[in-house]
């Protein structure tokens, strides 16, 4: 006795059957082969952006938040860097990842505190010399 596959669900059945055991689907109507009605309903799955997706900028916006503390250009540097990178994941994922916002706003703020900081200084040099 020879054993068919369930066009459906894909379980075994004899094949004098006329119907799955497991399903219940009439087989003297179908004439797909299980391994074409299988595949053609299971999509694929992209791994880069399901791992995009489990991407979780947070851990990063707090190293880099302290590290703003201790050296404050590099850390101007390296959240530079994260965002970039953060970009990019986000156009993989094609939604918004934990932490990104955090470290945009880091961003902002640092670049405003060089901008505040570097007018002092000019100002400073001017009065000094003038």
């Amino acid at each position: 006795m020879e054993v068919k596959f369930c066009p459906k669900c894909g379980a075994s059945v004899p094949e004098n059957s006329n119907f799955c055991l497991l399903c219940g689907i009439n087989l003297s109507i179908s004439t797909s082969s299980p391994a074409v009605s299988i595949a053609q309903t299971i999509k694929p799955i992209d791994l880069e952006v399901s791992t995009a997706r489990m991407k979780s900028y947070t851990g990063i916006a707090v190293f880099v938040f302290f590290l703003y503390f201790f050296f404050f250009f590099p850390g101007l540097i390296v959240n530079y860097i994260y965002v970039q990178e953060a970009k990019k994941m986000e156009e993989k994922a094609g939604t918004r990842l934990p932490g990104v916002n955090i470290l945009n706003i880091m961003l902002q703020i640092g670049s405003f505190a060089i901008v505040i900081t570097l007018c002092l200084i000019v100002a400073i040099v001017v009065y000094v010399f003038s």
